[in-house]
Parts: structure tokens; sequence; C-alpha cells
């Protein structure tokens, strides 16, 4: 694969990346954190409001480039650097899935509070049942890639190529 071909690759996983998981991130990263401060009945001055919009497309960004490594060099590429390096980059990957468990979990139980209360809307229905499949399917798949490595001997990260 020439250069060009190989910064054409890793520009398209990116913008992949991007759109797919970046974007989405800076929403549920932000959202989420004016949820915690409205409920924290913290005031919310325009800058605090800026803070907030600028830490979310930060980590989106940040986590789109990092998803997009491992994507084109596996989940090895995290473990490059020193031990705060390493530990960094997986905060980086696991603060958005904290924060979109958190806001899901939100919805879910406004959308139960909802119900019982008579006042559920189908929208809320939809997106709670989309919310459920989606849980669903992401625990069979981690259960199903754990079942498999335990299965072909792999306890750790590594596989038989890797040197010691």
């Amino acid at each position: 694969m020439t250069d060009r071909e190989q910064y054409a690759t890793t520009a398209a996983v990116w913008v992949g990346s991007l759109v797919l998981v970046g974007v989405p991130t800076m929403a549920v990263v932000g959202r989420s954190a004016n949820a915690v401060l409205s409920r924290a009945s913290v005031p919310r001055p325009p800058v605090l409001l800026l803070a907030v919009g600028v830490l979310s497309i930060a980590v989106g960004l940040t986590v789109a480039t990092e998803l997009t490594r491992v994507r084109l060099h596996g989940f090895a590429s995290l473990h490059r650097g020193s031990i705060a390096r390493t530990i960094g980059r997986h905060t980086v990957l696991l603060v958005p899935a904290v924060a979109f468990l958190w806001y899901a979990g939100v919805t879910v139980f406004s959308e139960i509070a909802a119900e019982v209360g008579g006042s559920a809307s189908p929208a809320g229905a939809v997106g709670f049942g989309g919310v459920a499949l989606t849980f669903v399917y992401v625990a069979y798949r981690c259960v199903r890639a754990f079942v498999d490595g335990r299965r072909e001997g792999r306890t750790t990260g590594r596989t038989a190529g890797d040197a010691e």
C-alpha cells in the first residue's frame, strides 16, 4: 500500500469513526454534563456552558482518533507509551461508554416513570426498545468474544505471534 493509499484509508476510517461514534459521543457527553449540572443545582453561566461544549467536542474528537487507531492497528495500539498514557487512552474510551449508559439509564427510568404515570410517548417507547436491543446485542457480542477467546486459550490480549 502506498503512502497515499494509506493516508486515504486512515482518513476514511477516521471520518467514519467521527460520524458514527465521535458526534454521538459529543452529544451524549455534553447532554450528560448538562444534566448533572442541572441536577446539582449549579448555576450555569455561559462560560460554563461553553466549557462543557468544548470539553464534549474534545472528548468526541479524541474518541474518534483512538477508535481509528484501534480499528486500524488493533487493541494493542492502546498500550503504547507510558502506563499513565495507556490508562488515559482506556479512560478516553471508557468515559463516553459510561456517559451513554448513564444517559440511557436516565432515559429508561424516565420512560418507566412516564409509563406508570400514564403519559408515555410512542417515541420514548421506540427509544427505550432501541436502547434495550442495543444493550442486549453488545452484551451478547462481549460474552461471545470472551468465550471464543477462552476456547482458543487466550487469557490476555496477546496472540501467538506476539513477542514476549
